[in-house]
């Protein structure tokens, strides 16, 4: 009669317990994350950005790249708003916080060259949301507030706009 060998019964054990493991650690997904940033434009600056938040410091957010409006549109009417008058009303609404209302689709390129994301920024209710992305952003979720500053608070020069918001990557 044979006996069977402890070896083979503990090395199936072992391999059973490993693949287990592995299909545990491949339903999650490891790189994601849920956290705060905030992005800097300076609009005068070719709409130069930073980013700042866990994200960025943990390297899972890109420090800072270029904004580039692909389109405004009338949310009301849906309408393509013109560019120089989008460009009219993004100074006003800094500079006088008039709340004439656009609709901006912008991408964001990270100058790393790890990827952009568009997002659509609805001016006059200040909020936006990320449309979609490409690269390490093509997972990427979230919105949030905008927000308009000048340098100081007497100066209208020079304008800049932060996009404040919760992320998920």
């Amino acid at each position: 009669m044979r006996r069977p060998r402890r070896g083979s019964c503990s090395l199936a054990v072992v391999l059973a317990t490993c693949a287990a493991l592995v299909a545990v650690s491949c339903d999650r997904s490891p790189g994601r994350w849920v956290d705060e940033v905030t992005i800097g434009v300076d609009l005068e600056a070719g709409q130069r950005w930073v980013a700042h938040g866990t994200p960025v410091d943990r390297g899972q957010f890109c420090p800072n790249g270029i904004r580039h409006v692909l389109e405004g549109r009338d949310p009301t009417t849906d309408d393509i708003v013109r560019v120089s008058v989008w460009s009219q009303i993004i100074e006003d609404a800094i500079a006088t916080r008039n709340t004439t209302e656009v609709d901006l689709v912008v991408e964001h390129t990270c100058t790393d060259g790890s990827g952009s994301f568009v997002t659509i920024e609805h001016w006059g209710t200040d909020t936006w949301s990320i449309d979609s992305g490409t690269g390490a952003y093509r997972a990427l979720t979230g919105g949030g507030a905008l927000r308009f500053a000048t340098a100081h608070y007497s100066e209208v020069r020079p304008l800049r706009l932060f996009l404040d918001g919760e992320l998920e990557g």
